[in-house]
């Protein structure tokens, strides 16, 4: 008789987890213990990964000067790379769209179901709404470098697209705020409000398992976290 309970067992998928130390590698790692089908099987030190046995996939969420070191690494051994730094160079652009030739790359800027979820409304409100005034707003906590964030960035660019200007970006830096999003849509007779709030850090990590499991079985390319969450 066939084990059905085998079928269903989804594979496991061995991640590379580069910036374990800190508060969303701490996160991710919190996640895959709790979850028989995930294991990290090495993490990266400043030297990158040294001497580590291979995964499946890497997630990358370190820094933005270490990027480049974990992505040359990737690419000469052709493993899927989930990319979630920010603030990244030109240069190292430039580099994950010569090495989405050889291997599958996603730049997340913000891992939230709810933050992709933002995005596409506010390109949906956009596309319907006779809007004279859009104003984005985004609030994070005080240690957070980059600003506007990457997530007002895409909120901004999703607007663009339906063929509109953002009138303003609004970022603030303070307490211990995790990640709020707003944005306002306005003309002389109405006016739409569309916001997101993170709550729990954990939320992050949960995304990037899921896009990371995604990946694995793509081919080479660059991929947006729409594209592999909800096959858009």
């Amino acid at each position: 008789m066939t084990d059905q309970s085998a079928k269903c067992t989804p594979p496991l998928l061995n991640i590379m987890l580069s910036g374990a130390t800190g508060k969303l590698g701490l996160a991710i790692q919190s996640c895959v213990d709790t979850d028989a089908s995930l294991r990290v099987v090495s993490t990266a030190t400043r030297s990158g990964f040294v001497d580590s046995p291979l995964g499946d996939v890497i997630i990358d969420v370190s820094h933005f000067s270490q990027t480049p070191h974990i992505l040359a690494f990737a690419a000469s051994h052709r493993i899927p790379i989930v990319i979630g730094t920010t603030a990244l160079t030109p240069e190292t652009e430039q580099m994950i769209h010569a090495s989405a030739e050889m291997i599958p790359i996603c730049v997340v800027k913000n891992f939230s179901l709810g933050a992709l979820a933002l995005e596409h409304a506010a390109r949906l409100v956009s596309s319907i709404f006779p809007a004279e005034r859009i104003l984005i707003t985004d609030r994070h906590h005080k240690e957070k470098q980059d600003a506007p964030s990457g997530t007002a960035i895409a909120l901004k660019q999703a607007i663009e697209q339906q063929g509109l200007g953002v009138d303003q970006i609004d970022s603030r830096r303070e307490g211990e705020v995790i990640g709020i999003h707003e944005v306002l849509f306005e003309n002389a007779r109405e006016r739409i409000h569309i916001g997101h709030e993170v709550l729990n850090r954990q939320v992050f990590a949960e995304g990037a398992l899921v896009v990371a499991s995604k990946l694995r079985t793509c081919a080479a390319g660059v991929y947006t976290m729409a594209q592999l969450v909800l096959d858009a």
